[in-house]
C-alpha cells in the first residue's frame, strides 16, 4: 500500500475463508456504507450486518527495534493462511489484514545493528555489545521519527499511506504490537487511565472482552500480565487511541523485551527471556484477538455503525477558521486527509462564537462574521469524535485522575501520564479557531488552490510571507541562483500591504526568462507574488533599501551522532531535508572537533548532550566561531549547555516571585 523513504514496499495480507476472498471488494464497500451511514435504510443495513465479516486489521513492528512484533506477524500469516481446525471456520466470520512490518527502515538499522555486534552464540548478559544499538538505533522511521506519534500529524510517508489504506478498509478491530522493558511481563487492555472523552463507550466496552479472551489464553500457558496499567488511550497519535476515534476498538499489546533484549537475555531475578518466548507471547494474543472477533463479528459491525451514526448525528460544532491565515489550507488539508469533510463558507455569515484558545466556555462565545471562503469543519459527520480531538484546547481528564496526579506530584512522586497530552491542531498550525454551536452556514466544496504571477510589469515581484510554501521558494531559488532579497520592515505596492518577510525577485540580475520560472514555481507551491512596473510608488520601505536586504547563499550544518538525541534530529533533519529543501551538510558530533567550522554559515545543535563529547577545545572553538559571525542554533538540551558555559545570552525562564520575594507566599498582614 506504499513504500518508505528508504524504498522498502508497505504491505497489507488479506486472510480470510475462500468464499470471503472471492467477495473481498463487496465486503470492503459495504463495511464503507457502515462507515458512512446516513441515506442507509434500516433493512439494506440489516442485509449488511447479516453477510459481512468484521474486518480485524493487526500491525507488527511501528518500532523497528521491537524485534518480536514482526516475527510474530509471519506466524500469524502462516497459522491463519494454513486454515487448519477451528481456524477454518473463524475465517468465516472474519477478514483479517496483516501488516508485517509497519516502519522496514527502522527495523533494517536494527537488525544489521545487531548482527554487526553479535558473535556465533547470541550472549544473554546485558553488558554484551549486541545488546546495545548503535546511534541512532532503530526504533525510528528513516528520519528518526516515532511513527506511533505520527497519526494525528501524518507529517511522515508511511503514516500518510498507512492512514489511505486504513480509510480504504475502516476495521472493526486494530492492534498495535510493541515491546517495551525486559522486566515487564505483558500488557494488554483495559487501558490505563487517561482515557480520551471523545472515545465512544461501546468502543471502550469492547476492551474488556479481548481483555478476558487474552487472559484465558495466558492463564492457559501459565503467563504472567499486567493491564490497566501504564499504557493510556489518551492522545491521539497513538496507534490504538486514533483507531478507537475513528470507532474501531484499538489496542495495543506490549511484550517484554525492547531494543536491548536481542535473541536472549538475562533478566534482574536470574532467568532468561528469548526471542521464542517473546513471539510465542505475540502470537497467541493475535490468535485470541482474532478468536474473540470471530465470535463477536455481528456486535463489533453493529457498534461501530452505531459509533459513526452517533458522531453523525450528534448536536453540532463548527470549526472555524478565515482562509487568509498562512497555514489555514495546510490544516484543512490535513483533515481531509484523515477523511474528515472539509468546506468553505460559500457566504458571509455572522454567528456567536468562541476562540478555540479561550477554552470550551460557551459563555466566551460572541458574536462574530466570518468573511466567504472561510474553512469550516463540523462535528456532525462519521468522523465527529476526531475532529473534536483534535480541534479542541483542552480534553478532559477524569477528576479522580487529575486529583491522583495532584497527590503524587505533592508526594514528589512521577506522573501517570504515558507522554503526550496537548496536541491542538489550530494552536499547532498558529491559526486563529473559532467555535460555534450548531451547523454554520452553506457550504460548498473547497476551492482549488491557485498560484502564480498577477499584474504586469518588468521590474521584479514581490511574494509576501504564505506559510512554509515561501519558504520551499527561497529555498529553490537559492538552488537555481535566482538572486533575491527579502523585506526587514513592511511596506507597501499596488494598493497592498506587504509584511516584513516578503521577497523581492529583482528582474535585474537574473536570467531573461524569469517571469516563466517563477510563474511555474508559484504554481507548484500555490504561491502569489505581485508583478511591479515601478518601485517609485512602493510605500514603506524603498526595494533599494538596505531594509530590503540581498539573500545570501549560506551553508548549513546540522549536528548528529552519538550523544544527539535522535528524534530532536530528526524533526530537523526532516524539516530541512523534506520541507522546506534547505541544501544542509549532516555532520557527525564525533567529528565536530575536526571540521573547518569557517565553512559553515550556520550549525544547528539539537537537543543532547554536548558536555563530555565537545570538551573544552571543542567548546572553545565553537565559541570562536560564533564570535567570528558564525550563527548557532540551538534546541532544548543544547540552549542549556550553552547557558552553563556563557556562551549565549539567552536567560532561562524563571517564574514570577511574590510580593514577599523568592521563598514564599507574602505574610498575611491581618486586617490592620
Amino acid at each position: 500500500y506504499g513504500r518508505t523513504y528508504e524504498g522498502r514496499p508497505l504491505k497489507l495480507l488479506a486472510i480470510s475463508a475462500p468464499e470471503n476472498l472471492e467477495r473481498l471488494e463487496e465486503i470492503r464497500q459495504d463495511v464503507q456504507r457502515l462507515a458512512d451511514p446516513a441515506g442507509l435504510a434500516a433493512g439494506d443495513r440489516d442485509r449488511i450486518l447479516r453477510r459481512t465479516p468484521a474486518l480485524v486489521w493487526l500491525a507488527y513492528g511501528v518500532h523497528g527495534n521491537e524485534s518480536s512484533s514482526a516475527e510474530a506477524a509471519m506466524g500469524t500469516a502462516y497459522v491463519l493462511a494454513a486454515g487448519q481446525g477451528e481456524t477454518a471456520d473463524l475465517l468465516r466470520e472474519v477478514v483479517v489484514l496483516v501488516d508485517p512490518l509497519s516502519n522496514p527502515d527502522g527495523r533494517e538499522r536494527y537488525v544489521n545493528g545487531f548482527k554487526q555486534r553479535v558473535g556465533d552464540t547470541p550472549n544473554p548478559r546485558r553488558a554484551a555489545a549486541e545488546h546495545f544499538e548503535p546511534w541512532p538505533g532503530g526504533r525510528q522511521n528513516h528520519y528518526m521519527l516515532d511513527l506511533n506519534r505520527d497519526w494525528a500529524w501524518a507529517s511522515q510517508q508511511e503514516t500518510r499511506h498507512r492512514i489511505a489504506a486504513y480509510r480504504h478498509w475502516e476495521p472493526q478491530v486494530y492492534v498495535d504490537f510493541h515491546e517495551m522493558g525486559s522486566e515487564s511481563s505483558y500488557f494488554f487492555p483495559p487501558s490505563a487511565e487517561p482515557i480520551h472523552p471523545r472515545i465512544d463507550r461501546r468502543v471502550l466496552s469492547w476492551l474488556d472482552t479481548f481483555g478476558r479472551a487474552n487472559a484465558a489464553a495466558f492463564d492457559r500457558q501459565g503467563w504472567i500480565y499486567f493491564k490497566g496499567e501504564n499504557f493510556d488511550l489518551f492522545y491521539p497519535g497513538y496507534g490504538d487511541s486514533y483507531p478507537s476515534l475513528r470507532g474501531a476498538v484499538g489496542m495495543t499489546y506490549e511484550m517484554a523485551g525492547g531494543g536491548r533484549a536481542g535473541q536472549a537475555v538475562i533478566l534482574a531475578d536470574g532467568s532468561t527471556i528469548t526471542l521464542a518466548d517473546r513471539i510465542a507471547r505475540h502470537l497467541t494474543t493475535s490468535l485470541a484477538t482474532v478468536r474473540t472477533a470471530a465470535r463477536n463479528g455481528r456486535r463489533l459491525l453493529e457498534d461501530f455503525a452505531a459509533t459513526r451514526a452517533r458522531a453523525a448525528s450528534g448536536p453540532a460544532r463548527t470549526y472555524l477558521w478565515p482562509a487568509d491565515q498562512q497555514e489555514a489550507r495546510a490544516l484543512a488539508d490535513l483533515l481531509t486527509l484523515h477523511g474528515i469533510r472539509v468546506r468553505q463558507l460559500a457566504e458571509p455569515v455572522e454567528v456567536p462564537a468562541r476562540s478555540v484558545d479561550s477554552g470550551t466556555e460557551e459563555s466566551a462565545a460572541a458574536p462574530r462574521r466570518f468573511p466567504a471562503g472561510t474553512w469550516a469543519v463540523s462535528t456532525a459527520q462519521p468522523l465527529g469524535n476526531l475532529v473534536e480531538a483534535l480541534m479542541e484546547l483542552d480534553s478532559p481528564m477524569s477528576e479522580s485522575f487529575v486529583d491522583r496526579q495532584r497527590r503524587r506530584l505533592e508526594a514528589s512522586l512521577d506522573a501517570e501520564f504515558y507522554d503526550i497530552t496537548a496536541w491542538s491542531l489550530p494552536l499547532a498550525f498558529n491559526l486563529r479557531t473559532w467555535v460555534a454551536s450548531g451547523e454554520v452556514g452553506r457550504g460548498a466544496s473547497p476551492a482549488a488552490a491557485v498560484g502564480g504571477i498577477r499584474g504586469d510589469g518588468g521590474l521584479g515581484y514581490l511574494v509576501p510571507p504564505q506559510g512554509i510554501a515561501s519558504y520551499r521558494l527561497a529555498a529553490e531559488l537559492q538552488k537555481r541562483k535566482i538572486r533575491h532579497r527579502v523585506a526587514l520592515a513592511p511596506l507597501s505596492a499596488a494598493g497592498q500591504a506587504y509584511p516584513a518577510g516578503t521577497l523581492f525577485i529583482p528582474r535585474g540580475g537574473n536570467s531573461d526568462d524569469l517571469r516563466q520560472v517563477l510563474d511555474k514555481l508559484l504554481q507548484e507551491r500555490s504561491l502569489t507574488a505581485q508583478a511591479l512596473s515601478s518601485s517609485y510608488e512602493v510605500g514603506g520601505v524603498s526595494l533599494g533599501s538596505n531594509q530590503v536586504a540581498p539573500v545570501r547563499p549560506v551553508r548549513v550544518g546540522l549536528v548528529g551522532g552519538e550523544g544527539v538525541d535522535p528524534t530532536s534530529f530528526g524533526f530537523l533533519w526532516h524539516l530541512l531535508d523534506r520541507q522546506v529543501g534547505i541544501d544542509h551538510d549532516r555532520l557527525d558530533l564525533a567529528t565536530l572537533r575536526q571540521i573547518d567550522l569557517s565553512e559553515i554559515d550556520v550549525l544547528v545543535l539539537p537537543g543532547g548532550d554536548y558536555e563530555d563529547r565537545l570538551g573544552e577545545k571543542g567548546r572553545e572553538t565553537l565559541d570562536a566561531w560564533i564570535k567570528a559571525g558564525g550563527s548557532l542554533v540551538a534546541i532544548g538540551e543544547a540552549v542549556r549547555w550553552l547557558q552553563e558555559h556563557e556562551m549565549t545570552s539567552v536567560k532561562r525562564w524563571e517564574p514570577p516571585k511574590g510580593d514577599a520575594g523568592e521563598g514564599g507566599p507574602a505574610e498575611d498582614e491581618g486586617d490592620g
